[in-house]
């Protein structure tokens, strides 16, 4: 009989053993889980853009980025694809790239530059940013900003527009048809004076005497010779009938 006892108080303790052991193994997997996931960095990243205009009105004040892994495997933000990542600021402000978590430590390097086509009257600041990221053991993070090979302490980039002042719409006036002068006739020669001589071929002189007043005078000057050829006639034979 207390052979029997004993052996089930030694099962018992054997069943409380493994409970235990199990228990233990899973509070041991849960603090590893977090603590593992308590063992990460968040970081995001700033770009500033300063947009001078010097002349005119844009059309466009809105400008797209790239940051690029340079480092494999490199962690990116969400929303990028497998290469890359495109951001974009408008007019003067500030862009945000993040948040980027590193789950590891080690030292991760990315570059930034800007993408946006060319376009007439815009000056784009093409300058490449190298961000070097370094994460520790302990997930403490030092961020690094390199520009044409010097330490810069953040990321800057200006554009300009210059382009044409817009001038308001001038109606032309509408065009006044040239002032036409009335049409010439020609006046008519003035008729020929009866006392003139007409014709096409007559010779021309210089005699425009009215000729019916010559008729009119010869005429008069023979009726006046014929009376007095009649008066001397009859004086002449009345003498002679008072002679006889």
């Amino acid at each position: 009989m207390n052979k029997i006892i004993k052996q089930k108080n030694i099962i018992h303790v054997l069943r409380a053993l493994l409970v235990g052991a199990i228990l233990t193994c899973l509070l041991s997997a849960v603090f590893e889980v977090t603590a593992f996931a308590v063992q990460q960095a968040d970081i995001t990243l700033s770009v500033r853009q300063i947009f001078t205009i010097e002349e005119g009105t844009p059309e466009n004040e809105v400008f797209t980025y790239r940051l690029t892994p340079v480092t494999e495997f490199a962690p990116m933000p969400m929303g990028s694809d497998s290469v890359s990542y495109d951001f974009t600021i408008a007019g003067t402000g500030i862009g945000q790239i993040g948040p980027i978590v590193f789950i590891e430590p080690g030292v991760f390097v990315y570059e930034v530059n800007s993408i946006t086509d060319d376009q007439d009257y815009y000056t784009i600041d093409r300058q490449v940013y190298t961000i070097s990221v370094l994460v520790t053991n302990n997930f403490e993070v030092t961020i690094t900003y390199i520009r044409d090979g010097v330490k810069v302490s953040e990321m800057v980039y200006s554009h300009s527009y210059k382009g044409t002042v817009h001038q308001p719409d001038v109606v032309p006036p509408t065009p006044v048809p040239p002032e036409v002068d009335p049409p010439v006739v020609p006046t008519p020669p003035p008729a020929p004076s009866p006392d003139r001589p007409t014709g096409g071929t007559a010779p021309k002189t210089s005699d425009y005497s009215n000729p019916t007043l010559w008729i009119t005078l010869i005429m008069s000057s023979t009726v006046s010779l014929l009376f007095l050829f009649w008066f001397a006639w009859k004086s002449t034979n009345r003498s002679k009938l008072t002679n006889s």
